[in-house]
């Protein structure tokens, strides 16, 4: 009897490292209009040379196929230009770039400013916007704006095949087992023996009369407290009705 009850303990804890196995959430891709039929970099400030803007057009069309998404470029100069997000905004809902992470340079005010949409925003969030603009800025202080825009597609790939550590299948199953092998091991501990003590043990006869208890309300007060404002990142929505994240900087 008790081989018979340790086989189904076995037999459940297996079933449910599998079941837990095949529960791992894999990365999220995110659907985009062909890589290949669109133009990915909108270099209007003139900052790349045409051997640099071939090369980095190829790049984004790669990484955009792999990833399901559109990686774009944009560059102005423009002193009568609006402001960075509303440019960016005005962009996407004329090109329905739906799904996709949108870089802009404004070279006038020295504005760099990142946006996404779609389904890409759980991927690149406002906070890991701001770590690829943290992460450009230097290249683009030394006005080495290949490399910067080169980066910025390489994290943007990172971002969209990040998996968190607590959502790695390996992790997963590893976990599975530890807590079966512990269930396992309590209850095989627990499987045999006859219970000895009860309710009798706890209570002595000649303490357990109630004494007695009485509550007194007084009054109640009431504290407030001002709720901090989140100025790391954030986000809006297009006059066309797109929503998506905002990170921005300076260089």
């Amino acid at each position: 009897m008790k081989n018979s009850k340790m086989k189904k303990i076995f037999l459940f804890v297996a079933a449910f490292s599998i079941l837990l196995s095949m529960a791992a959430v894999p990365s999220i891709k995110a659907l985009a209009k062909t890589s290949g039929d669109i133009q990915h970099i909108y270099d209007k400030a003139g900052l790349l040379s045409e051997s640099d803007l071939n090369s980095l057009e190829d790049m984004c069309a790669e990484y955009s196929e792999k990833d399901d998404l559109d990686i774009i470029i944009l560059t102005h100069n423009d002193s009568s230009a609006v402001d960075a997000e509303v440019y960016i905004e005005n962009f996407v809902d004329k090109m329905q770039y739906l799904d996709s992470v949108v870089l802009l340079v404004d070279m006038n005010s020295r504005d760099v400013c990142l946006e996404s949409y779609g389904k890409i925003k759980s991927h690149i969030t406002a906070s890991r916007g701001d770590a690829i603009i943290n992460e450009i800025t230097p290249s683009m202080q030394n006005a080495d704006y290949a490399d910067a825009f080169a980066q910025y597609i390489k994290s943007s790939d990172k971002y969209m095949n990040y998996i968190p550590l607590y959502l790695n299948p390996l992790i997963q199953l590893a976990v599975a087992f530890i807590i079966g092998g512990i269930a396992v091991a309590v209850m095989a501990y627990n499987s045999g023996g006859k219970m000895t003590v009860n309710g009798n043990n706890y209570i002595s006869s000649n303490d357990s009369g109630l004494i007695g208890k009485r509550d007194d309300y007084i009054r109640t007060q009431v504290t407030r407290i001002r709720k901090p404002q989140n100025n790391s990142g954030g986000g809006g929505i297009s006059a066309g009705g797109l929503s998506h994240t905002t990170s921005r900087g300076k260089f």
